[in-house]
Order: C-alpha cells, then sequence, then structure tokens
C-alpha cells in the first residue's frame, strides 16, 4: 500500500517512462495495490468529469517528471495552490479505492515554508 499520494504519482510517471522503454513488467508490477491503468482511468475521469482541469494536469506532468513536489522556497506559488488542489482531490479517491494507507493524517506535502522560518534555521 502507498504512503502519499506523491508516492503514488511519482511512481506512475516512473512506471509510464519505462513502459514506454518496455520495462514496465520488470520494474512497476512488484507489491503495488494498483496498475498504472488504474491510476490513467482514474485522471482520465477526474479531468472528463471535470473534477481535474488542465491546469492541474500540466503541474501533475511538470513536477513528477522532474520527481520534486512544487515549493514556496523556488517562487512556485500557483504551483503549490494547483498541486494542493489535486493532492486533496486524489487523495480521496485513493483512499476509496484502496490505494492509498488512510491511516496516514498528512493533507499535502507541497511546501507550505514559511519564509521568515526558514530565514532563522540554524539561529538557535
Amino acid at each position: 500500500m502507498f504512503n502519499s499520494v506523491e508516492e503514488i504519482l511519482f511512481w506512475f510517471f516512473r512506471c509510464k517512462t519505462m513502459r514506454y522503454e518496455f520495462f514496465q513488467k520488470q520494474y512497476c508490477v512488484n507489491d503495488k495495490v494498483c496498475s498504472v491503468d488504474d491510476i490513467d482511468i482514474i485522471l482520465s475521469r477526474l479531468l472528463l468529469s471535470g473534477k481535474l482541469t488542465n491546469n492541474h494536469i500540466k503541474i501533475l506532468i511538470k513536477y513528477c517528471e522532474q520527481n520534486i513536489i512544487p515549493s514556496y522556497i523556488r517562487n512556485d506559488y500557483n504551483d503549490v495552490v494547483l498541486w494542493n488542489d489535486l493532492i486533496s482531490i486524489l487523495k480521496n479517491v485513493f483512499v476509496e479505492k484502496g490505494f492509498l494507507n488512510s491511516s496516514n493524517n498528512y493533507d499535502c506535502f507541497a511546501m507550505n515554508d514559511n519564509i521568515d522560518d526558514l530565514k532563522n534555521v540554524g539561529n538557535a
């Protein structure tokens, strides 16, 4: 079982890349509770239903291809808002499908850092 929405998304994009290189079975099937096709279908249905927008998908692709999450530190302000919205939508679906550990209480991992707190790191 996965522990976060981000873990599912990064795994999904890694497998999609490998699939095109004919390595999906070797590297992606292991002990995961869903298939790449499951995630593809969920994303497609959410997009077609209007729950996800094209902007959500653009942000998803942008950051999953880089295997990072948006961050206020890098001035990704608008991206953080879209990412957090995307994650909250997907979290509910992934928990319902049994792909995500429902006992995990996190909301989103996107960086909601307070810049003033970061300036004080090491000044204790």
